[in-house]
């Protein structure tokens, strides 16, 4: 309703729900993790409605640790949700090599070649393809 004069209007009030379950697997040198993660924000630009926008995302990482080398694998899918309808898959992949030059720490050197192919489900929107390639360091100082 309309405030009166000396009432105050009390705004909507808004949560967001954040889950994630995961699972990780280490064995030796290897390690394997499997994620789900789903992200419910309440509405905002529809409160009419009453609906959850929702991003849910399944993530598949891989990596093995052997001597100073660490090659890696993450792969991820996506779907955006907005009033219960779909806006967009996303797909993610990455493959990463990192460098470890000294021991007993955890600097590294890595390269990495990322992608991101976001297919949206209006016809007017663009698909998105994305490439590229990371050089770079890491490390605690």
């Amino acid at each position: 309703g309309t405030a009166q004069k000396g009432q105050v209007s009390a705004a909507p009030k808004f949560t967001n729900t954040w889950t994630a379950i995961g699972i990780r697997s280490a064995y030796r040198s290897l390690v394997v993790e499997l994620d789900y993660l789903n992200i419910a924000y309440d509405p905002t630009t529809n409160i009419a409605t009453d609906k959850d926008d929702n991003s849910n995302s399944i993530v598949f990482n891989s990596a093995y640790r052997f001597d100073d080398f660490k090659p890696s694998f993450k792969y991820a899918i996506s779907t955006k949700k907005v009033n219960e309808s779909k806006t967009y898959d996303r797909d993610n992949m990455s493959l990463a090599l990192e460098y470890y030059p000294f021991e007993r720490t955890d600097f590294n050197y890595h390269l990495a070649y990322i992608t991101q192919d976001t297919d949206y489900v209006a016809a007017s929107s663009v698909d998105v393809k994305t490439s590229q390639l990371l050089i770079g360091f890491t490390g605690s100082f």
